[in-house]
């Protein structure tokens, strides 16, 4: 859904008339932003769902968590109780958001290291798997920059805090959304 911002800034070129060359530009953006929420919510309706998952009410709030997180290209968290259906629900993000990366976190993958090897794999970055950390991660922002994709991270409440940092700097660097659930 276009964001507000856009929807001032079209109205914006609109009431102007000394610039009326404006008005493609934003109209254009706001075009291609409509296109793609009316594609991602026809997804969300058609998209094979993980077996077990439920479209319930709270299943409905975390999937709208995940897709202002990613409209964003922000950090979300997802927390709520055991069995309340965190961990399906961003499987069926990953199959309604094309190109998202989905990790779990595992107890060997809590590190800096284990995280990036994690997502290197998941996102199936070519070479350098036994390689040093910063290499990884390196090689993990080459691939994403200007990708759009997200990364979906199931478990973070397992990752130590310099795992989190591993996260951010992908994120602060290439502009990743990166819902999370605990």
């Amino acid at each position: 859904m276009p964001n507000t911002a856009d929807k001032k800034m079209l109205l914006y070129a609109f009431l102007r008339a000394d610039s009326p060359e404006a008005l493609p530009q934003y109209s254009q953006r706001l075009a291609r932003q409509l296109n793609q929420f009316v594609e991602t919510d026809a997804r969300r309706k058609t998209v094979a769902r993980p077996g077990g998952w439920v479209e319930t009410d709270i299943a409905r709030r975390m999937l709208l968590v995940i897709a202002k997180t990613i409209e964003l290209s922000s950090i979300g968290l997802i927390y709520s109780d055991a069995g309340r259906g965190k961990s399906l629900t961003l499987q069926a993000a990953a199959a309604i958001f094309p190109g998202s990366i989905l990790v779990r976190i595992v107890s060997g993958a809590t590190s800096p290291y284990g995280i990036a090897s994690l997502l290197h794999n998941a996102a199936a970055v070519k070479g350098g798997k036994t390689c040093a950390m910063q290499q990884l991660v390196l090689r993990l922002i080459d691939h994403l920059r200007d990708s759009g994709r997200a990364v979906l991270i199931d478990e973070a409440h397992r990752l130590k805090p310099e795992a989190l940092e591993v996260i951010r700097d992908v994120h602060e660097t290439v502009s990743a959304s990166v819902p999370m659930t605990r």
